[in-house]
This record gives structure tokens, sequence and C-alpha cells, in this order.
């Protein structure tokens, strides 16, 4: 068998996460499959941009380098590895100019639920994008964007280099997105992976408080260390949904009915057991989206115990815009309740020290990958 190409395209929120921080870790088990994978930086999360600056201009926004393409399809070729993989959410949306300048990639998609996907990237809005407005369904097509672009790729391309999988525990293969990625490109390890947890989900306590500080204006650095000080944090409610039973069931219909459709202009394997998964959907237990003093207190406490720096910094953060960002006074009296005015320029100074060490370590990074 000559050498193949594939590119894991995500999209967002179905464990691209997990895939890229696994092929960084395990150089000599991809060497051994026979997987060339280009290192690229990780964050401490565990996120990254994966191998997007592999083949466009790093920090520009345009089209493929075609020197960079060039340069690794040699590489690749010069190798004894068998397949090269690349892997980021990001080569979705320009997937059709990919397919162009890659002609022989094969390309990897994973298909979730958009109802369950609607609710995971919500969460994801409230951590990375300063989303402050409770959870909503706004249309009765919830997350069909993705589905349109495959349908425009499949008219433009055909469906011959895509490769559809389905982002559902039960249908991964040896049980997890590991196993399954390796499966689809031919390869199956003797040993099985163990299953590979990144980007957690906030607990519904944790996405109700970083929803409320995202009401100030939190720098990024700032962000970052809440958000792994949240995600790190799961004592809390864990399993939640934040729609109400009636809307739930109202979508779920309509979310059937656009995949039986999607599956009838574009056959995949396995279709019918992905509809019956969804079919089959339980909602998890609603519960509005509240969030009581006691519950911002414990994890008031939890970030000044683990990041007293940071604490101090959001704090003083809500001291300047309180008056204009937010009407719940009380919440704003309750967080800050344990930060001391007197002991702010200590903090401060001990806040920028740790800032200045994480850019350098973010520039070493960069520089060795």
């Amino acid at each position: 068998m000559g050498k193949l190409i594939f590119i894991h395209v995500g999209p967002a929120k179905t464990g691209s996460s997990a895939i890229q921080k696994f092929m960084l870790k395990n150089p000599a088990l991809l060497r051994e499959l026979g997987i060339m994978y280009p290192r690229h930086t990780l964050m401490e999360s565990g996120v990254s941009v994966g191998n997007y600056n592999a083949i466009y201009p790093k920090n520009k926004i345009g089209k493929p380098s075609t020197n960079k393409i060039a340069n690794l399809i040699t590489t690749f070729e010069k190798s004894d590895a068998r397949v090269l993989l690349l892997s980021s959410e990001n080569f979705f949306g320009p997937i059709n100019e990919l397919a162009e300048v890659i002609p022989q990639a094969k390309f990897i998609f994973y298909l979730r639920n958009p109802l369950t996907l609607a609710e995971s990237l919500y969460n994801q809005n409230v951590k990375n994008l300063g989303e402050t407005e409770p959870f909503e369904i706004r249309t009765r097509r919830p997350n069909f964007g993705t589905i349109g672009h495959l349908r425009d790729f499949v008219k433009k391309h055909g469906s011959e280099n895509l490769i559809i999988r389905y982002f559902d525990k039960s249908m991964f293969h040896r049980g997890n997105i590991i196993n399954d990625l390796l499966f689809t490109m031919g390869i199956d390890p003797k040993e099985n992976i163990p299953n590979q947890k990144v980007n957690l989900a906030y607990t519904l306590e944790a996405l109700e408080v970083k929803r409320f500080l995202n009401h100030f204006n939190l720098n990024p650095y700032c962000d970052y260390l809440l958000n792994n000080l949240l995600q790190q944090n799961q004592d809390g409610t864990t399993s939640y949904s934040l729609l109400k039973p009636e809307e739930f069931d109202k979508h779920l219909q309509h979310v059937i009915d656009e995949i039986q459709l999607f599956f009838k202009e574009i056959p995949c394997d396995q279709s019918e057991a992905f509809l019956k998964t969804i079919r089959q959907t339980k909602q998890k237990e609603y519960i509005p989206q509240t969030l009581s003093v006691e519950k911002l207190a414990e994890i008031r406490d939890y970030i000044c115990r683990k990041n007293t720096p940071l604490y101090y910094k959001l704090c003083r953060l809500i001291e300047i815009q309180d008056e204009q960002s937010t009407d719940d006074k009380v919440k704003t009296t309750a967080f800050i309740e344990k930060y001391n005015p007197q002991k702010r320029l200590l903090y401060h100074l001990k806040y920028i020290s740790d800032r200045a060490l994480f850019i350098n370590r973010l520039r070493i990074n960069k520089f060795l990958s």
C-alpha cells in the first residue's frame, strides 16, 4: 500500500484536543505505527490550533503556503512513515481550498448530534468567548452550518475523499476517539489506547461563575488562568442540560429530520446506526441557569486558594468596572468579600511576574516547535 495523507478537520467539540495531545505526547508509538505528525505548540490546558501553521502562514490570514505544503510532502515521501496526519479544527472552514492544493488527501470529519453539540458549544463560548447571556437555541435548525458546509464540499469535490465518522462513544472503534481515528486511517495498534480527556466542560456552578465574571473586561492572560482553574474543578454538577424538556424534544425532532435528509444526499457507512443513537438521545437533567451566593462563594474560595494573585486581579477588575458591567450587586459584593486593597500591590506584582514567565515559556515553545 502506498503512502496516504489524512487531514482531520474536527469540527469543534468533537475530540480534536484529545487527538492532538495524544499525537504530540506519543512520538515513539507514532513511529512504530508508521505515522508522521508534525510538531506544534500545545497550551497547558491541552488545547491548540493543531497543525494549522504547518500549512498556513504563521499569524497571518491568507491562502495555504505552497512552499510549506511542498516541503511537508517531500519530507513525508522521504520518511519511513506510511501515513501523514494533519489535524486542526481550523481546517474545516477552508476544507474546499485544501482539497484543491492537496488533492490526494483524505478528509476525516466527525459528525456529532447537533443538539448535544449546541450545549457543548455554549459551554465553550462561556469559557473562551466571553458569553454572558443564558443558553438559548434561537433557530429551529441548531448548528446545521457544518452539515451545509459538507454538502458544499461534496458538490465541488465529490465524496470519495471525505470520511465521515460519528462522535458517539457507542460507535467509536474500541470505545474512544483515538482508537477510532487510528482505525479510520487503517491502523490498529496491538494494545488498546486508553481514553484521553482534554478540555473538560465546566460544571454548572463554574459555568455560571464564569458567565458572571465575563461581564468584566478580562484580559487574555487573566481569562486563560481562570479558564484553567475552573476546568480543573470538577467538584459540582457535571451532568446537566440547559434546555427546558419541551424545547429539547422539539429540537431533537428537527435534528432527526435534518440528519435523515443529509444521509439521503450523502450516503455514509453506519448512517442508520447513528440515526438510531440520535433517536434514542436522553436528555440530561434540566437545571435552570441560576447561581446562588453560596455556590459563588465556594468557587471564589477555590480561586483564591489556588491562585491568590488571580483572585486579586479579578477583584480589581470588578472594583474598576462594577458600575457599568453588571447590575448584580449581591454577587459582586460576595465575590470581592475576601479582597484586601492593602495587599493589592503585593499580589499585582506576583501576577505580573507570573505573566512574564508565562509569555517567555510560550516564546520558547514556539521556537522549539
